[in-house]
């Protein structure tokens, strides 16, 4: 299973023992020596094997729960240097006084806060006015020149810092990896080492798991499994069971989180709120037919479609209806959204969310999230019953007789839609890796890599997988599950900016 669903790279320090294996089994030392995505591959791929691991027994099935949550990190820091998209500065452990050395990708910091005495300031260059505050506001290195050292944001700021500035820094940091195994076992790992933290086996093994979820209760790192028979509250620094959710409707969707709320459908139509605070339900909506796929956050929106062809979206907050839309025939697949551009006012371009469905009616639109009004429509010869993916300014869809469509997002201005081009390929896209964007087959395991400016195919390699996982799905970490149970990660060599979009992305550098 894909799930909507980045960071020190380290070897994997600690693997289950040999005995733990099933009966026939490869051996712990045969797993560790086999990687999931080899040399080969990874050359194909431009990405860097970080670590692999493995759950035991190895078995995964298809539908197995890959689920990397992503925090933040924070610390002070002396500013050492820059180079080569990297930031260079020592810590200190206040306990012992170690010093270390931290080389950063500046695509992983979300903000640098200059913590400056006077002494520290440039007496040349004006003092910083602002600080960023989001990760599009990460910023871009100006230069490293003698003494100073320049980081220009997008939002305007300007840090003008002497070596040995102490600054705040704050980063991206994925630090815990849920792995569902096919006997229904939640797996928890150190996503920087692919250390096995905790095994729990809570669930029967006819409840299989739907999604999972992670957030702080009090001073409690809380762990939510949401399963077709309900939703179990776990500790997330032990594993160990603490109590069931009550649930009105039990999931039949992955589920989506929305500040302290889990949000999910089911097969009787229903789209259900589930306090994580409480552990109880608090509200609910629905459609006919059964909810197609995992609900899709857009800003404050939550949308989700049914399987009689009705479309809605709720206030996310409140679970206000906000609109309603149908489609001519049934929907089968899972809907997606991106924020795509929709022109520009006084010399600022903005954005509108756009949801992306694909009917039976033989269409796929592009629906206004904010009004649930078709801003396009591209018809095809055949029903379609596969999900649409929506990457960057791209949506992807897999069509009967045409293969694996891209479309634009915005619609290319036409009311009919725009195709950039058509692959023979089968499976879904999942994500751009080192501006390729990869596509999975479940039935066959072809991993298949795709240029993403015309569609031409890189290469097609067959990986027994049981899911493939992006932290991101421009540029975003991948996490490779093998049916056998091992678990890789890799990084991608290139990077391009989330907000550039395909053709930006294809062009950039790390």
């Amino acid at each position: 299973m894909r799930l909507p669903s980045t960071f020190i790279a380290a070897l994997l320090a600690t693997h289950a023992s040999a005995a733990a294996l099933p009966q026939g089994a490869p051996s712990t030392r045969d797993l560790d020596a086999t990687l999931i995505a080899g040399p080969t591959f990874l050359r194909e791929l431009a990405g860097t094997h970080l670590w692999q691991s493995h759950v035991s027994p190895g078995a995964i099935s298809s539908l197995g729960v890959v689920a990397p949550v992503v925090s933040t990190m924070q610390f002070t820091a002396k500013l050492d240097d820059l180079a080569d998209g990297v930031l260079h500065m020592h810590t200190e452990k206040e306990a012992t006084k170690e010093r270390r050395e931290l080389r950063v990708l500046f695509a992983e910091v979300i903000s640098v806060e200059p913590l400056l005495s006077e002494e520290q300031v440039s007496p040349v260059l004006p003092p910083p006015t602002a600080e960023p505050s989001t990760l599009d506001d990460a910023a871009k290195i100006a230069n490293a020149f003698g003494d100073r050292v320049t980081l220009n944001f997008p939002s305007g700021a300007t840090l003008h810092l002497l070596r040995g500035a102490r600054v705040r820094v704050t980063l991206r940091e994925e630090y815990r990896l849920y792995v569902v195994d096919g006997l229904n076992r939640l797996h928890s790992f150190d996503s920087a080492t692919g250390r096995s933290l905790w095994v729990s086996d809570f669930l029967d093994s006819d409840d299989p798991a739907l999604s999972v979820h992670e957030t702080q209760l009090g001073t409690t790192r809380a762990v939510f499994e949401v399963s077709t028979e309900g939703i179990l509250l776990l500790n997330g620094e032990t594993g160990d069971f603490i109590k069931r959710s009550r649930v009105d409707f039990f999931p039949g969707t992955p589920a989506v989180a929305y500040g302290a709320t889990l949000i999910y459908g089911n097969d009787s139509g229903r789209i259900c709120w589930e306090q994580m605070a409480t552990c109880v339900p608090w509200w609910n909506s629905g459609l006919p037919g059964r909810i197609t796929g995992t609900p899709v956050i857009m800003g404050r929106l939550v949308a989700a479609a049914g399987s009689k062809g009705r479309v809605g979206a709720w206030d996310a907050e409140s679970s206000a209806t906000h609109w309603m839309w149908n489609a001519s025939a049934g929907i089968e697949g899972a809907i997606s959204a991106s924020l795509v551009p929709a022109g520009s006012s006084s010399g600022l371009h903005y954005e509108v969310w756009t949801l992306f469905v694909a009917s039976l009616d033989q269409s796929v639109y592009g629906i206004d999230g904010s009004s649930g009004r078709q801003r396009w429509k591209y018809f095809t010869q055949s029903p379609i019953t596969s999900d649409t993916v929506a990457i960057g300014d791209r949506v992807y869809v897999q069509i009967p007789g045409e293969g694996l469509v891209a479309l634009r997002a915005d619609g290319g201005g036409r009311p009919d839609g725009q195709v950039v081009w058509r692959s023979p390929v089968r499976g879904d896209a999942v994500c751009l890796f080192s501006n390729r964007l990869v596509c999975f087959d479940e039935s066959t395991g072809m991993v298949s890599l795709l240029e993403p400016l015309d569609g031409s195919v890189i290469s097609s390699t067959p990986l027994d997988l049981a899911s493939i996982t992006a932290t991101d799905p421009m540029n975003g970490d991948l996490y490779l599950v093998a049916r056998d149970g091992r678990v890789q990660r890799i990084r991608p060599q290139f990077r391009g900016s989330p907000s550039a979009g395909i053709a930006g992305a294809a062009g950039s550098s790390p």
